[in-house]
């Protein structure tokens, strides 16, 4: 793929060629492997326990390289590109969109895959020596490269977006390792796509009597999220100025996360990390599965806005819209579709969820993803109305409707005598809301379901007293230009 892919033989290239290439490659494997030899002959009697140890950390040094070391390559190399402005020099050459990204995944991590061959070689011998079945290493290692795959589809987007690309792989590594995996248990669908984690995890040689299906949902969400992710990729790519995301892409990226959030609530007993020891909460990953989908949903309704704003300026300019830009999803349908996909999430995932606080929470959770997707609709098509940024002001809004009610209500108890849980003014932050309908001992949902909904009235009335001055500004300027 590398060689028959112009910008993939050129990341190669630059990451050295052949010649650096083999040089890192005999050097790793002389010191790795005569490491082992070394340590396995000092006592023979303990070789078997000598190469399981080492089995294990080749399995860590596999994920470091194909993961960390793979994605840092990669990214180097998009930016790098960009930096130098190389990249347009790309954009002349007859190389489909598709190809580049691929070239730019693949010849990034090109060392990474070379260095992972040799390790899984040092890996098999270990493996055969330590006495440990040559399946669980096979497995192991396939696991572990869809994993790595997906997470370079993944930082590829990121890099040609935006910087700090790297922030999405170690971010999400730190805050599980500080959590202690206890991320996986508030937002389940972590523990679907962290593959190598799953069950016994792949350091744990029971992994090969893990049934192989249950892979199977697991790298089907991985692809689908890393082929939005690809498309998106090859967007910034063709433009940097353009949206990584249309609004059908969008939506297709919040129907990919409420799926991966639905598997993770549904059958999270097969697919938690076996070190949490630990089933769970179905309230509490309800809560925070929606919460987390609710900045899809904002993503979402924030494409949808700018699609609209484009045709908008362009109809004004009498200028042709390009052909990827001409499909504009009316607002109010994008806010219905995004709600139906926010729904399908909570009603799949609490299928076996019964009783009182089961049925409120699936009626007004639905209610909460309502009232927010359409206050971002409305405000971010306001602000695309004036502005070409809207990310600052969305940021400040959402933290005022999503913490403000907290704090205030947290002020409020703390002059009262009698402790208490959060109560109905917590309600009016979508957060106090789904809080309160798992825990409504002192919070009324429905009250402050409709004080949200007050709220999101705000961006409306804002948007259409807008466009109306806005109307009559231009007929009064037709109406001059006429006379």
């Amino acid at each position: 793929m590398v060689g028959n892919n112009a910008i993939g033989w050129a990341q190669f290239q630059l990451n050295g060629g052949w010649k650096n290439t083999l040089g890192v490659l005999i050097g790793y494997a002389v010191v790795i492997g005569g490491l082992i030899i070394v340590m396995a002959s000092i006592d023979p009697r303990q070789a078997s326990s000598v190469y399981s140890g080492w089995t294990k950390g080749l399995l860590g040094l596999q994920l470091a390289i194909l993961v960390l070391y793979g994605s840092n390559r990669i990214i180097g190399g998009i930016r790098r590109d960009f930096t130098g402005q190389m990249i347009e020099s790309h954009r002349l050459m007859p190389v489909p969109s598709l190809h580049a990204i691929a070239g730019y995944i693949f010849g990034g991590a090109s060392q990474a895959l070379s260095l992972a061959l040799v390790n899984f070689i040092l890996g098999a011998v270990t493996t055969r020596g330590a006495g440990l079945p040559t399946g669980y290493w096979l497995k192991a290692n396939f696991v572990m490269v869809t994993f790595a795959v997906f997470v370079w589809t993944v930082v590829a987007f990121a890099a040609l977006s935006a910087r700090g690309a790297m922030f999405w792989v170690v971010g999400p590594v730190v805050v599980f390792w500080m959590s202690g995996g206890a991320l996986s248990l508030l937002l389940p669908g972590v523990s679907v796509l962290a593959t190598p984690l799953q069950g016994p995890s792949v350091f744990d040689a029971r992994l090969v009597n893990r049934a192989p299906e249950l892979y199977g949902a697991p790298i089907g969400c991985q692809a689908l999220i890393a082929g939005i992710c690809v498309i998106a990729a090859m967007r910034k790519y063709r433009r940097s100025d353009d949206a990584a995301f249309s609004p059908l892409l969008a939506l297709s990226m919040l129907a990919a996360v409420a799926l991966t959030s639905a598997i993770g609530v549904r059958w999270f007993d097969g697919m938690a990390p076996e070190f949490l020891h630990d089933e769970g909460d179905l309230d509490v990953q309800l809560v925070s599965s929606t919460i987390a989908l609710m900045l899809f949903v904002t993503a979402a309704m924030c494409s949808v806005a700018w699609s609209e704003a484009l045709a908008r300026r362009a109809a004004l300019r009498r200028e042709p819209l390009p052909p990827r830009e001409r499909r504009v999803l009316p607002p109010l349908l994008g806010v219905v579709l995004a709600t139906g996909i926010g729904a399908a999430m909570i009603y799949a995932g609490a299928w076996h969820w019964t009783g009182d606080e089961a049925t409120a929470f699936r009626r007004y959770g639905v209610g909460v993803l309502l009232v927010h997707a359409l206050s971002i609709a409305y405000l971010a098509r306001w602000i695309y109305s004036r502005i070409d940024r809207a990310i600052v002001i969305i940021v400040i809004w959402m933290a005022l409707i999503w913490l403000g009610p907290l704090v205030i209500d947290l002020i409020i108890r703390s002059f009262e005598e009698r402790q208490r849980d959060i109560g109905t003014i917590a309600a009016w932050s979508p957060i106090g809301c789904l809080i309160a309908l798992v825990d409504p001992d002192d919070a009324n949902p429905r009250i402050g379901l409709l004080g949200q909904f007050a709220v999101a009235l705000l961006p409306v009335l804002l948007y259409y007293t807008d466009q109306m001055r806005t109307t009559r500004i231009l007929k009064r300027t037709a109406a001059a230009a006429e006379g």
